[in-house]
């Protein structure tokens, strides 16, 4: 800080030594009441004068003096003849300093006290102000020693604690500071960098690439650049650790203003770049999660419609074959329209399934046949220079599954192992057999699927069950095949292991508990539901009156003639609204309703629920081609109320209802 010239004088004038003001240019700007004494000079003889006029010593002594004062703001010794206006020449004892550095236009200002060198008559005398002298010079170095001790010592603390990397160079670019954090950071110890130049110790290179950055010291150090360099820099430690950084460099200057040197701040952003990434991972997951519901919700309703389409396709061609004789010529191309149904009602379900919007239904299995016919749905997908085979043992495997997640589980694994296989095809070994029981666990249904494609590194595996993870080119998977797969198998309460190595293809197993109470039971194999519906009786209705709600004209049309040919009397209607209007009539007398779901105005648990306000006990049978979890609640809420698939119709209609009468 610059003390004004007038109050640095006035304080000056009261001290009892004698005390100069000098300008940079040796030119005497004030002198106290003291030097005046000495000097025997008024003020206005030698204010303005150079002090080469005012010593004996010469212009060469002179400048040197002045040089030594404003090299330093601590006060240093020197010696001087003073003139005095008698003539005479009175050596004095002196000290000089930098009082204030040059600034915006004023000149520096130095500090000069004199004090006379008297001899007395004594060479005691003199020896004892020697001493006093030499004293007061050894305090005033102590003094200054023990500041920059305390100022060393405050830095290096400050240096350990901080958590940003530290390094100090000259002006050649070589280390004479580097504190713990860089040490770490860099792999370099203080003693192993000292004198070192830096970018032999810190390797700097782009963050996107590795080519060697600009060196932000250097460009301080040169001068190309501004007095602060703050760039986002990727740093290569000595054990060839990368680590992304904030690196800062910034110009030392000396006293005077002049350049000394440079710091580099290393600031370690691994963490923050590790939550941003984290933090990008969950807004893609979010929105990925987003698009999942959104065609959830979409294949819901579009489930409902097709669901309806494929029922009256299915019934359809079942009547016109239980209305022609077997021989006729149209039974199998009827029967291959029933086939196509049941192929499209089961892909409704696996998209459901896929969108998970289809309640899970855990149900014995025997899961042979599963197996069998998701490979034969993904067979048609298949290259042809893919080769997929299939190994089940003999002996029926049972588990209680979800058979539409089951299949999901076998077509995800496969898919992945397709996708695994080099430009040349390779094989794909789907495998199914029974692991005994063992200490820690009972039987297992064991599923194995084996690829000889590139396999996996360590790494990978690590992160194959990772929502959103993908090996593949962007655009080209969503990374959401296995980690479907982890999370089906684990709520079968199963496990789910990967073994691989690169080069050598991967396996896949999934291991399921296994029902004991099947084991040597070969389950009766269930004639396809084509046969099944040639094969019904006629007759059970026994004249009972069915009232069948639906606004689908076609629905309406097959479910009836269904109905009447197994012996129910049937009265339909397009919309809820008409069928409670009919039920108020005293003619009206139903033994059961079966309604479809999604209808306008009032749906079929609507009508439910009002027809057990007016006839509690009137079994109700609610349809729908998308059955959800709500509609499950609400039904069961009702009580007397039961649910079909709106595809199932044409199949267990006929079983539903005598079920539902019969109790």
């Amino acid at each position: 800080m610059r003390i004004p010239a007038q109050a640095c004088a006035q304080m000056l004038d009261a001290h009892p030594d004698a005390h100069w003001l000098i300008d940079e240019m040796g030119v005497l700007t004030h002198a106290n009441r003291a030097a005046l004494r000495l000097m025997g000079s008024p003020a206005g003889d030698i204010l303005g004068v150079h002090i080469d006029h005012l010593v004996a010593d010469g212009p060469e002594h002179c400048a040197a003096v002045l040089r030594q004062g404003r090299r330093s703001t601590v006060p240093t010794p020197a010696r001087l003849r003073l003139r005095t206006s008698g003539g005479d020449e009175l050596p004095c004892r002196c000290e000089i300093a930098l009082l204030s550095p040059a600034a915006e236009g004023v000149p520096s200002q130095l500090w000069c006290r004199l004090l006379p060198q008297r001899l007395g008559n004594s060479q005691f005398e003199v020896l004892n102000h020697q001493i006093a002298a030499l004293r007061l010079e050894v305090g005033r170095r102590q003094a200054a020693e023990s500041e920059m001790r305390q100022q060393r010592e405050w830095l290096q603390a400050v240096l350990l604690g901080i958590a940003e990397g530290v390094v100090a160079t000259d002006l050649d670019g070589c280390v004479l500071l580097m504190n713990p954090a860089a040490a770490d950071l860099t792999g370099w110890t203080l003693a192993q960098s000292l004198r070192r130049p830096i970018n032999a110790l810190v390797r700097l290179t782009d963050e996107s690439d590795l080519d060697t950055a600009e060196d932000p010291v250097g460009c301080i150090l040169r001068g190309s650049g501004s007095g602060r360099d703050q760039r986002r820099l990727r740093l290569v430690a000595r054990d060839g650790t990368e680590h992304l950084v904030q690196a800062s460099a910034s110009a030392l200057l000396d006293e005077g203003g002049q350049l000394c040197g440079a710091v580099l701040v290393l600031r370690s952003i691994d963490e923050e770049v590790r939550a941003e990434l984290k933090r990008r991972a969950l807004e893609h997951q979010l929105r990925q999660a987003q698009k999942m519901e959104a065609i959830g919700t979409l294949a819901g309703g579009v489930a409902h419609d097709f669901n309806n389409v494929i029922g009256s396709v299915i019934a359809n061609a079942a009547l016109a074959r239980m209305e022609l004789p077997t021989d006729h010529t149209a039974q199998q191309p009827l029967l291959q329209i029933h086939r196509a149904g049941d192929r499209a009602r089961a892909l409704v379900r696996q998209i459901l399934a896929f969108s998970r919007q289809d309640p899970q239904r855990r149900e014995r299995h025997w899961l042979q046949p599963l197996v069998e016919e998701a490979v034969g749905l993904l067979r048609g997908t298949l290259p042809a220079r893919v080769r997929l085979e299939v190994q089940c043992v003999v002996k029926p495997v049972h588990a209680l599954v979800d058979a539409m997640q089951f299949q999901q589980v076998v077509m995800n694994l496969c898919t992945n192992a397709w996708h695994a296989l080099s430009a040349g095809g390779g094989d794909v070994t789907v495998a199914l057999d029974l692991e005994p029981a063992c200490a820690s666990q009972g039987p297992m249904a064991r599923l194995r699927v084996t690829d000889d494609g590139c396999g996996m590194d360590e790494a990978t595996r690590e992160r194959i069950f990772e929502p959103f993870f993908t090996t593949k080119p962007t655009g080209e998977g969503t990374g959401l095949g296995l980690s479907v797969v982890h999370g089906i198998v684990a709520e079968h309460q199963g496990s789910l292991q990967a073994e691989s190595s690169p080069g050598q293809g991967s396996t896949f197993t999934v291991r399921l508990p296994a029902l004991v109470d099947d084991m040597q039971t070969t389950p009766d194999l269930v004639p396809p539901p084509s046969e099944l519906a040639l094969e019904e009786s006629s007759s059970g209705g026994n004249e009972r009156h069915v009232a069948y709600v639906d606004d689908d004209e076609s629905m309406r049309n097959v479910i009836e003639r269904l109905l009447r040919r197994k012996g129910y009397r049937v009265s339909s209607y397009e919309s809820a609204e008409l069928a409670l209007a009919a039920l108020e009539l005293p003619a009206t007398s139903w033994d059961v309703v079966v309604t479809d779901f999604n209808m306008p105005r009032t749906s079929g648990l609507d009508l439910a629920r009002e027809l057990r306000r007016l006839r509690p006990m009137l079994p109700v049978v609610i349809t729908s081609g998308y059955v959800t979890d709500e509609l499950q609640q609400g039904s069961e809420a009702l009580g007397h109320t039961r649910l079909l698939n709106k595809e199932d119709c044409f199949e267990c209609i006929g079983s539903l209802l005598a079920e539902v009468l019969g109790a």
